[in-house]
């Protein structure tokens, strides 16, 4: 196979992979593989202030637990004075600063603080005096931002890398393209 016909393949094999990757981003989005979703379902629980499992907090070990780190470690502003020391052990939201329940759902100011809790918690026996324990990363819609910033992030980078290739294979098909050869009429 000639490096012209290797060029034209990759360019038909980007193209498809191009418009099957633009198909899967507007229908799944990815979150099967980043697991954004997992993330935006307990920004959700931190949105509400008076349902049982409002703001649970998200304990190590559970399935949205390393997400949720990947994101604090990508994207909050206060990610480089966490403690190196040791590993956080809850992932929960501060007392809602406003909240409201009204008869169309319930409201909690976006504003209200997310942090890193370096124990288990809620933790019976400790009481309820550990800030020196507890770490704000962001507020809960810091948290929404994040996950719409990873969604778009992974969008952008593997769309540039597939459309880049994809210009590529194809500059190099059209420079190896057989150029047809003017026709000369003697006469």
């Amino acid at each position: 196979m000639s490096v012209k016909q290797i060029a034209r393949w990759t360019s038909v094999v980007l193209a498809v992979l191009s418009v099957a990757f633009a198909i899967v981003s507007y229908t799944t989005r990815w979150d099967w593989w980043l697991h954004d979703d997992s993330v935006e379902k307990v920004a959700e629980r931190f949105d509400l202030s008076y349902s049982s499992d409002a703001s649970l907090p998200v304990q190590r070990g559970d399935p949205e637990w390393s997400p949720i780190l990947r994101l604090i470690e990508k994207y909050s502003p206060r990610r480089d004075g966490l403690p190196k020391d040791r590993p956080p052990m809850t992932f929960a939201r501060a007392q809602a600063i406003t909240s409201a329940q009204t008869p169309f759902g319930e409201w909690t100011a976006p504003t209200t603080p997310v942090m890193l809790v370096y124990r288990k918690w809620p933790d019976p026996g400790s009481g309820h005096d550990f800030k020196p324990d507890m770490f704000k990363v962001g507020t809960i819609g810091d948290v929404h931002d994040w996950v719409r910033r990873d969604r778009a992030d992974f969008d952008f980078l593997w769309r540039t890398i597939i459309f880049g290739l994809l210009s590529a294979c194809v500059g190099l098909a059209l420079a190896l393209a057989d150029t047809p050869r003017p026709v000369s009429r003697q006469t």
